[in-house]
């Protein structure tokens, strides 16, 4: 049984980066970060993160943030233009996955996931986020970045987790930067809604 991160990387735009913001959570601790993953990560302390993305997603921006000099400097290249022509592998991921370990301090698994166009693509996304997820597990979802259909997506993901490996969802999260006030971006949780359902 493990505590699991399964966070969301959207597409940049005019390859520009996430927005270095200030994470405010509900216990008043602040997190300075462009990705809210990480400020999660760091908070809720799990043992593995899950970052989805698809092939378009701002997977070269990413790495090219966390830095680490010259490493894997053919690899984030050719991120470039995989990211620009909506090619990403997995192949590559997972080379480039040691940096962002480092840099996030944890194991990760960066994993492709369709865009979700249609149900069988929506689909898929539950399909990919249970083959990282195993019985009894305790979940944290992200749902700030990506898609702006991911709360829904996230909220039965949530459901769906649940209900077929026994998880128990320890947190629905969304970093709601159109809530900034004083510098400070409030951390909502949306797992109120699990209780709903």
């Amino acid at each position: 049984m493990q505590k699991l991160l399964i966070t969301f990387l959207g597409k940049a735009v005019e390859n520009s980066s996430y927005r270095l913001t200030r994470y405010r959570f509900d216990d008043g601790s602040i997190s300075e970060t462009r990705y809210f993953g990480q400020a999660l990560a760091q908070q809720q302390r799990p043992d593995r993160m899950i970052l989805l993305g698809t092939r378009g997603s701002m997977w070269d921006v990413l790495f090219d943030d966390l830095g680490q000099g010259n490493e894997h400097q053919e690899d984030r290249t050719a991120l470039i233009d995989e990211a620009a022509t909506s090619s990403v592998s997995e192949e590559r991921l997972q080379r480039l996955t040691p940096l962002l370990e480092r840099q996030i301090g944890l194991p990760c698994q960066l994993c492709l996931i369709p865009y979700g166009r249609d149900a069988a693509e929506q689909v898929q996304i539950l399909e990919v986020m249970a083959r990282h997820v195993g019985e009894q597990d305790q979940v944290i979802i992200d749902v700030t970045h990506g898609f702006r259909y991911l709360p829904m997506l996230g909220l039965l993901s949530a459901l769906y987790l649940r209900a077929v490996k026994k998880t128990t969802i320890q947190g629905l999260y969304y970093g709601a930067m159109e809530m900034t006030e004083h510098g400070e971006t409030p951390v909502l949780r949306l797992d109120g809604l699990l209780t709903l359902a």
